[in-house]
């Protein structure tokens, strides 16, 4: 048996040590809600610059597809989904086309505003109002400024309800199935209270109108 010199018969030589496996940074994967809350506290970005990140980052955390993921061509399923708008899709505009951040057919629409820079999110959900036909009247409405989101219920003669999520909660169980639902069981949150009801019993009508 031939050795190199200075080693020895059960010496290991370097040259036949396997070399070990090129680093490959990890795919994207599932974020954890403790992952996603520490990102998204300290973003402080545009709206334009954020949103679609947020909600890719929001698939990911749900374990469900983005945009692309599951439709290719956007026809139901898009970011950026060209509308004209019933009226003017914000206060003092005139609305002759507008764009929604987020649409799934069937299931909502989505529009983002700027962390920070609104008291509430009236403003968000007034340009959905105006886009919702468009849309084919979804049955969920979502507003978001990253720090907060809001599901607002979308069912024609129903109470409408709003379920508020702090983006400080969505480590919390019963949040993240309320986002969960969003995508896989839009139909479950429809009100079973209608406004016929609410009427015969003279309670406050605060159904599904914007």
């Amino acid at each position: 048996m031939f050795h190199r010199p200075g080693l020895g018969a059960d010496s290991a030589d370097p040259l036949d040590t396997p070399s070990p496996p090129p680093h490959n940074p990890p795919m994207p994967g599932n974020l954890t809600p403790v992952q996603f809350i520490a990102k998204w506290s300290r973003v402080e970005l545009s709206e334009r610059a954020a949103s679609q990140e947020h909600f890719i980052d929001l698939c990911r955390m749900l374990g469900q597809p983005t945009p692309a993921e599951h439709d290719a061509t956007g026809a139901e399923y898009t970011f950026e989904k060209g509308v004209t708008p019933t009226g003017g899709a914000s206060r003092g505009s005139t609305g002759e086309r507008g764009f929604a951040d987020v649409w799934w057919r069937g299931k909502f629409a989505w529009e983002y505003k700027r962390k920070g820079k609104h008291a509430d999110l009236t403003d968000a959900y007034r340009q959905l109002c105006q886009y919702r036909e468009a849309l084919e009247n979804p049955p969920l409405l979502i507003v978001s400024d990253i720090a907060r989101t809001e599901i607002h219920t979308n069912f024609t003669g129903t109470l409408k309800q709003i379920h508020e999520i702090p983006l400080s909660e969505l480590d919390q169980p019963d949040k993240l199935d309320l986002l969960r639902r969003v995508f896989t069981e839009p139909l479950s949150f429809k009100p079973t209270l209608t406004t016929a009801k609410t009427l015969a019993r003279n309670e406050p009508s605060w159904y599904a109108e914007c």
